[in-house]
């Protein structure tokens, strides 16, 4: 496949920290004999800083930093309706927003990203790596059952058009994990913007969750956004050890107002509760979701991208006709190759905050690419 373009600083040679087959991590984190992409990041790239947390007192909403990157370049927005916004430079027009989404989103990109399995067959024509998947009907089930038990692994059920992480199960391995699954996707269909009601099936991929944006024909940022997790000591409750967890992260604006309530029902198919005393060491993912929402936090990894898959995630969003800014997500067992990678998605209403505002790592100006790229856009 052709690339377009290559990461902004990235290196090749920036995760044998990631791939490590040790059992502990520099911090402490007692891995065990298998782990996961995630628990081995985690131990090598996060619980190490765990103390350098960046304090961010102020973080401007994703609207406020594109205004504020286009006004820096002499355009200027005008309000036209509610929602809807025509950008000036030099009073000729060069662009639009709709709320926060600008005119490098075209009508058709927005209505193909939007659906998860037609930016499956957009991406599969460009022969980019997906996770093996069928959709199928509400009333499928029992078919979706079958496909499910002839994967070469666990699966992922998901909504065919939902918000960003609704709805989603993984580690899906039999029927009964499916029937439970089934009505949460169900609930989380969106079905007035994008009409298909069907649910998707994938074959579940070990991996980094990674954000990529993309603009134009260069990746402009990376972020592994990280679930909540906790690392026991040996000594306390997990109520405590999660207090001490939420308690770092005050610091950071966004992390503090997005703190998740951890009930002790959730906690129950762990096997914990939360009076429980993990081990020292012991690392436990709380959630699989890696949104802020859920308890997530974005570490910046722009550098440590190997151009390859820098290119992946710039050919992925030039699969979609008429995407030239995006946030592409993307499985990677490791950040140096593309081999195991995989593309799930193109989110064409990615926040800009997470890749200004990183718990960890440098900030990285998306906002400004975007402008850029708007200028660039209307001079040719």
């Amino acid at each position: 496949m052709a690339s377009h373009g290559n990461a902004s600083q990235s290196t090749s040679d920036a995760t044998t920290d990631v791939t490590s087959d040790a059992d502990a991590g520099p911090a402490g984190v007692v891995l065990g004999e298998d782990p996961t992409a995630l628990e081995r990041f985690i131990a090598h790239q996060v619980e190490p800083r765990a103390e350098e947390l960046r304090e961010v007192s102020q973080v401007p909403g994703h609207l406020a930093l594109l205004r504020h990157e286009l006004a820096r370049r002499s355009v200027s927005v005008r309000d036209v309706g509610e929602k809807n916004s025509v950008l000036l430079f030099g009073g000729v027009v060069v662009g639009g927003m709709d709320h926060t989404m600008t005119t490098l989103v075209s009508a058709n990109a927005r209505r193909i990203s939007r659906n998860k399995a037609l930016t499956r067959r957009h991406l599969e024509l460009q022969e980019l790596p997906v996770p093996a998947g069928r959709t199928f009907r509400e009333d499928e089930i029992t078919e979706a059952a079958k496909y499910l038990g002839s994967l070469p692994g666990m699966g992922v059920l998901k909504p065919v058009t939902g918000r960003s992480g609704h709805g989603i199960s993984t580690h899906l391995s039999n029927a009964d994990d499916l029937q439970r699954a089934w009505p949460l996707a169900l609930e989380a269909r969106l079905t007035q913007d994008a009409p298909s009601r069907k649910l998707l099936v994938e074959l579940f991929h070990d991996g980094l969750d990674l954000r990529a944006f993309v603009v134009g024909d260069k990746l402009i940022s990376a972020i592994v956004r990280v679930p909540l997790y906790v690392v026991g000591d040996g000594s306390s409750e997990l109520r405590t050890v999660l207090e001490r967890t939420f308690s770092r992260r005050q610091r950071h604006r966004s992390l503090a107002e997005n703190i998740p309530e951890v009930r002790g029902e959730d906690l129950h198919p762990m096997g914990l509760s939360l009076s429980t005393i993990l081990e020292e060491g012991q690392l436990v993912i709380l959630n699989q979701a890696a949104n802020l929402r859920a308890g997530g936090i974005p570490v910046d990894v722009t550098d440590q991208l190997s151009e390859e898959i820098a290119d992946l995630a710039v050919d992925a969003l030039w699969s979609i006709p008429g995407l030239h800014a995006a946030g592409i997500d993307l499985l990677v067992p490791d950040l140096g190759t593309t081999e195991g990678a995989v593309v799930l998605e193109a989110t064409v209403g990615a926040s800009l905050t997470p890749h200004h505002f990183p718990a960890y790592g440098r900030p990285r100006n998306v906002a400004g690419a975007i402008a850029e790229q708007i200028l660039l856009t209307a001079s040719r």
